[in-house]
Order: structure tokens, then sequence, then C-alpha cells
């Protein structure tokens, strides 16, 4: 399964990227591929919002895994 989504109110550098991620299941097992793409030039931003992802990524996983909530 494919998901993106197109961004329609955000920083004007946000506003030409996609986000997005690819579910594939084997043997019981689901992987969860993330993107974030289409920035127009790099920059600190893109890289703080990598860093960002990651974070909320980690967080989630916490929660599925775990059934953790994390203040954040």
């Amino acid at each position: 399964m494919t998901s993106k989504v197109t961004l329609i109110g955000a920083d004007e550098e946000w506003l030409a990227t996609r986000v997005g991620f690819v579910l594939k299941e084997e043997e019981g097992v689901t992987d969860v591929r993330f993107y974030h793409t289409g920035w127009p030039k790099a920059n600190e931003h893109d890289g703080v919002s990598c860093y960002c992802w990651a974070m909320n990524l980690r967080l989630l996983r916490r929660y599925v895994v775990h059934g953790e909530v994390v203040a954040y």
C-alpha cells in the first residue's frame, strides 16, 4: 500500500514537498517506509524536518509496539 499527501497549508518551502509512506507486508512483518521529498533546495529547514519526522516515527513505534504514550 502506498499513500502520499499534498500539503496545502504550510511554511512556503514545504508547499512543493510530498509526504508519504509505503507499507509492505512480508511473512507477517510489516515494513513502513516513510518519505518527505521535493524540497526546493537544501537548507537547515529540511534537516530539522528530517529530524522531527524521525522523532515522531520513533514515538509512533513505541506506541504500536509497547502501547506507550509519550508526551511530546
